[in-house]
């Protein structure tokens, strides 16, 4: 009050803003399951965004596109930093086409099919189906007998593509017929006939002959002399 004065000294502590960081999300699509936010550090801190709902991320409720993922921190002595990373969520794409190889004779079991795969988000896997039982987690299959197969694929963001292969047989090399002249005879009653046994003479397929047919096997005296029948094998 006389115009004395006093001093005293004190210190003001200026803390740092806790060191917060967050990291990019690829590899989602609308189809991958809700996904569980772990890229920010310090752990502890709280997730905001489009499609974020209780640090979850939702890719079906976000839809397709790039979105700010905002990580916010608040350390022991109450301060409160954040950072911003991305989550990308891109269309499903998976594209599924083939290569075959048909059976080279009815029955065979050499058809195969080469199996090419576009469009995927990181790793996926492969199942096929088939007749008699078949399945295979390859990629590519072969050893196969004629009938429709199925491939079905689905990538890591869950997208998935099917495609349905039709294997049948190839069989377009005709069969080699090979035949011998022979001389018969006509009986008492001037008739004479002759099976295929009489005249083939070692015919082939590369895929076996089921059938053969001859032009004519029936004589008479009309036919008296040199007679044209024709080996069909099929």
């Amino acid at each position: 009050a006389d115009g004395c004065t006093a001093m005293d000294d004190v210190y003001v502590v200026v803390l740092d803003l806790p060191t917060v960081s967050n990291s990019n999300i690829t590899d989602l699509s609308p189809s991958s399951s809700p996904l569980a936010l772990t890229t920010g550090s310090p752990t502890g801190g709280v997730y905001s965004g489009t499609g974020i709902s209780g640090n979850v991320f939702s890719p079906s409720a976000a839809g397709v596109g790039t979105f700010n993922s905002t990580y916010t921190y608040t350390d022991s002595a109450g301060c409160v930093n954040s950072d911003i990373g991305t989550i990308q969520v891109v269309p499903c794409a998976v594209a599924l086409s083939s290569t075959d190889v048909q059976t080279s004779c009815p029955g065979g079991t050499d058809g195969s099919i080469d199996l090419s795969i576009t469009g995927t988000i990181g790793s996926y896997s492969v199942s096929w189906t088939g007749p008699n039982g078949f399945a295979s987690t390859s990629e590519d299959v072969s050893a196969l007998a004629e009938g429709t197969y199925t491939a079905s694929v689905v990538d890591s963001s869950g997208c998935d593509a099917s495609l349905t292969v039709i294997i049948g047989s190839a069989d377009n090399t005709a069969p080699n017929a090979v035949a011998q002249d022979i001389t018969i005879y006509l009986d008492a009653n001037g008739l004479a006939s002759i099976g295929v046994s009489s005249i083939e003479n070692g015919s082939s397929d590369n895929c076996g002959i089921t059938n053969f047919a001859l032009s004519n096997a029936n004589f008479d005296c009309s036919n008296v002399g040199a007679n044209n029948v024709v080996l069909t094998a099929t």
